[in-house]
């Protein structure tokens, strides 16, 4: 109630009206529903693997900001 009564006091209104149309909104059963229904399209799930990944292959960041062609060298002027 005191985050509530903070946002009141600045004029944010937007969650007191959320929690006052709680009711109508939430309809569990429309959520549960949804999970019985056919996939459209269904998202693959990734290899199994037997063994740990490598450090390596962990390794998402690229060095400097310009990503794998700051690793070039420097760009050659026209």
């Amino acid at each position: 109630m005191r985050v509530l009564g903070r946002n009141l006091a600045y004029g944010q209104t937007n969650s007191a009206r959320m929690l006052w149309k709680f009711g109508r909104v939430y309809n569990a059963n429309r959520q549960l529903s949804d999970h019985a229904r056919e996939v459209r399209y269904e998202l693959p799930l990734p290899e199994r693997r037997t063994a740990a990944p490598g450090r390596k292959e962990l390794f998402v960041h690229t060095i400097g900001r310009a990503g794998p062609r700051a690793q070039a060298g420097p760009a050659t002027p026209q």
